[in-house]
């Protein structure tokens, strides 16, 4: 999911909540993940690319991609 660098910090703490109520999944496997398995790096200029590493089968799961699929739920 692309984020303005302003917002990271409440994406972030978003993401931690999520991982505290057992909401975040691998959408290949679908482990269950945590907190620590959220990734983000600089996507262009003043912005940053979230997603979930899972460590079980390796599968990058996009921020949005996962946010879909909880809200589907």
């Amino acid at each position: 999911m692309r984020v303005p660098k302003e917002k990271i910090d409440k994406v972030m703490e978003t993401c931690r909540k999520l991982g505290e109520l057992g909401q975040l999944r691998c959408l290949n496997c679908n482990r269950k993940l945590r907190f620590t398995h959220v990734r983000k790096y600089e996507h262009g200029e003043g912005y940053y690319w979230v997603y979930l590493q899972c460590p079980y089968c390796g599968y990058g799961t996009a921020l949005w991609k996962l946010l879909k699929y909880i809200n589907k739920r």
